[in-house]
């Protein structure tokens, strides 16, 4: 799978405008990352994120990688979270920091350390 981010894409969040350059670099930053950790052709990868320009760039770095996202709403409960991370064969989990309790067994990355903004 191929896409670009052309110099007319943007995402507006509240009041923040992101450009296209600053989308690329945070993509490639959070790929560069799963892909030093997961070292597979392919992967599921589930995403615990709050729904912010971080999700977005989160999924097109998966989709960047060629592998597979699970997305969990922030709502489910912890039992069907550790339902799923036991029958969906998820390699990574992408999440951040104040939900690391949640994720014991499982390649975390904590989108925190990943963000240029």
């Amino acid at each position: 799978m191929r896409f670009d981010i052309n110099s007319h894409t943007k995402i507006v969040y509240h009041d923040c405008t992101y450009e296209a350059s600053e989308i690329k670099e945070n993509v490639n930053c959070i790929a560069f990352d799963i892909a030093s950790k997961v070292k597979l052709d392919h992967a599921n990868v589930l995403i615990f994120l709050e729904r912010t320009p971080t999700l977005i760039y989160s999924i097109l770095a998966i989709l960047k990688l060629g592998y597979t996202y699970v997305p969990v709403s922030m709502q489910t409960p912890k039992s069907r979270i550790n339902y799923m991370l036991q029958n969906s064969n998820i390699d990574m989990v992408i999440t951040h920091e104040k939900y690391k309790d949640l994720f014991t067994g499982v390649t975390v990355t904590y989108v925190e350390k990943l963000e240029k903004r």
